[in-house]
């Protein structure tokens, strides 16, 4: 993160001030030099990870999954991901994976 001059109207949220970006998570993309505004910071103090996705008064809970849901925590906003499905077409034979 770098303070550089921007031409145009500032955007609502964005601010010149270092200090009161750093230290907090990002909950979403921010292209470079895109200017950071308030509402793609978590809150101050929230820090980073799962937790500062979770919208106040809601709580996440744990789920035993198997080893390929379990590291679907590891995807964040702006990634892309390979979705891989497996079952039975309805009619299909189970025996040849159709």
């Amino acid at each position: 993160m770098k303070l550089e001059d921007y031409s145009g109207p500032i955007p609502e949220g964005a601010t010149n001030r270092t200090e009161e970006l750093l230290g907090r998570g990002v909950i979403t993309q921010i292209m470079a030099k895109e200017p950071v505004i308030e509402k793609r910071l978590a809150p101050k103090g929230a820090g980073g990870g799962f937790s500062v996705l979770i919208p106040p008064g809601l709580r996440a809970i744990p789920l035993r999954v198997n080893e390929v849901a379990g590291v679907a925590g590891f995807v964040v906003p702006g990634m892309h991901v390979d979705v891989l499905i497996s079952g039975n077409a309805p009619g299909g034979n189970a025996t040849q994976g159709r």
